[in-house]
């Protein structure tokens, strides 16, 4: 069984994302976050016996702290095959995450 992830919290139980922090993945999570000008909800559960899959979450803000971007993507199918390209997308976000011109990001 997959364990769901575990974050560091404020006394009022809420994650709160730091200017050019990123969260996400295609693992088992569930937990209240805070971006700004969002208060939001994660939870990502991936079909038993698997520990992730297709289903992909991603929270970023910029390094000015002015900009909020959430992803969610869902890649067809299940298994290995599925997890590996939701990876691939996570990792794309990840090398976008700070510039104001996203085009390079749907290019890769």
């Amino acid at each position: 069984m997959a364990v769901d992830e575990v974050l560091p919290e404020s006394a009022d139980g809420v994650y709160r994302l730091a200017c050019l922090e990123l969260r996400g993945g295609n693992r088992a999570a569930v937990y209240r976050a805070e971006l700004p000008g969002l208060d939001a909800w994660v939870c990502c559960r991936p079909l038993l016996p698997a520990t992730r899959g297709g289903d992909l979450y991603y929270m970023s803000v910029c390094s000015h702290g002015s900009i909020s971007r959430v992803t969610i993507a869902d890649v067809a199918g299940h298994g290995e095959g599925v997890s590996m390209v939701a990876e691939r997308l996570r990792d794309a976000l990840r090398d976008h995450a700070d510039q104001w011109d996203q085009s390079a990001l749907i290019r890769q």
